[in-house]
């Protein structure tokens, strides 16, 4: 299916009203302080909080392989030796 050059036009103007949206909201969103905060937790912090919840106990376990000379697990889930 070939787009008409009506449709693209109107296409490239939805994306320079969806930028232009974008950057109205994230200069709002810098300029106020309580919103800056809000803004990088919910995009940096929580996130990041989370993962490292996630992460610790699978470093906790890989550790404990390398420490017993165990084999390392890939991710297909079958062991790599490390000979």
């Amino acid at each position: 299916m070939y787009l008409r050059a009506a449709e693209l036009r109107y296409l490239a103007i939805t994306t320079l009203l969806a930028c232009l949206a974008v950057a109205t909201f994230l200069a709002f969103t810098l300029i106020e302080e309580r919103f800056s905060i809000a803004l990088g937790d919910a995009l940096l912090r929580l996130p990041t909080d989370r993962l490292l919840a996630l992460a610790l106990p699978y470093l906790h376990l890989q550790e404990d392989c390398i420490v017993n000379g165990d084999p390392l697990p890939d991710d297909s889930g079958v062991g790599v030796t490390t000979d």
